[in-house]
């Protein structure tokens, strides 16, 4: 798709930003460490035997919400029919340096737009790390109202490997380990573990401390 941003760092690549016209949602996906191995699950883009094949609204790296006055922009592929089904359209993108900055529409079903936001995604590396920093604003267009739901907002579908019934591990900033443990619980961040092609791995993400109701709770 000639609207999607391939990404690369140190000449190799490292992600793709996909305007996701067809998924409801920009995502970034695939995500891969400083070695090339491929941490994010591929379906519902790719079928890859052995991949669990859930929540198709799971794709790659993603940010959304899943009521803005009762309008689903999380569980919102467009095969779905339940409740009322939003989309985030990115209206214009560009790259500079190493950041890309993007403008979306969350519109209704309706096409009515509820929200703006503006988005720079800065990529960083060094030889053994990939660091990427999200600055997220969203302005309302209408009186918006935020629901109350157990879905994240920021998140990301790992690859197999991470999950517990694969042997990965799950831990955060207060010392909790294990789903059971992390899950709905407020911390600075969550951190999973695994091991891919024989090479040990790890995906954490960072609630940065000036962001609302800091430190977060986590869907984990």
């Amino acid at each position: 798709n000639p609207a999607d941003q391939s990404i690369t760092i140190d000449g190799k690549p490292f992600t793709t930003f996909h305007k996701g016209d067809d998924a409801g949602k920009p995502f970034l996906s695939p995500l891969r460490s400083a070695s090339g191995k491929v941490v994010t699950r591929l379906f519902p883009m790719e079928s890859i035997p052995g991949e669990s094949r859930d929540h198709l609204h799971h794709r790659g790296l993603w940010f959304t919400y899943d009521d803005i006055n009762g309008v689903k922009f999380w569980e919102n592929d467009p095969s779905y029919k339940k409740g009322r089904i939003g989309r985030v359209v990115v209206r214009d993108s560009s790259w500079k340096g190493n950041t890309l900055t993007a403008t979306m529409e969350w519109r209704d079903p309706e096409g009515k737009v509820l929200l703006v936001e503006t988005r720079d995604t800065i990529f960083r590396a060094d030889p053994a790390l990939r660091v990427i920093d999200f600055r997220i604003t969203l302005t309302a267009a209408v009186d918006v109202t935020f629901g109350d739901t157990k879905e994240g907002a920021f998140a990301i579908r790992l690859a197999e490997n991470f999950t517990e019934k694969r042997g990965g591990k799950i831990s955060d900033s207060e010392g909790r380990a294990g789903m059971a443990n992390v899950w709905g619980k407020r911390s600075k961040w969550v951190d999973y573990s695994g091991e891919i092609d024989g090479e040990k791995l790890g995906v954490a993400i960072f609630d940065h401390p000036a962001n609302p109701h800091h430190p977060t709770y986590w869907h984990a």
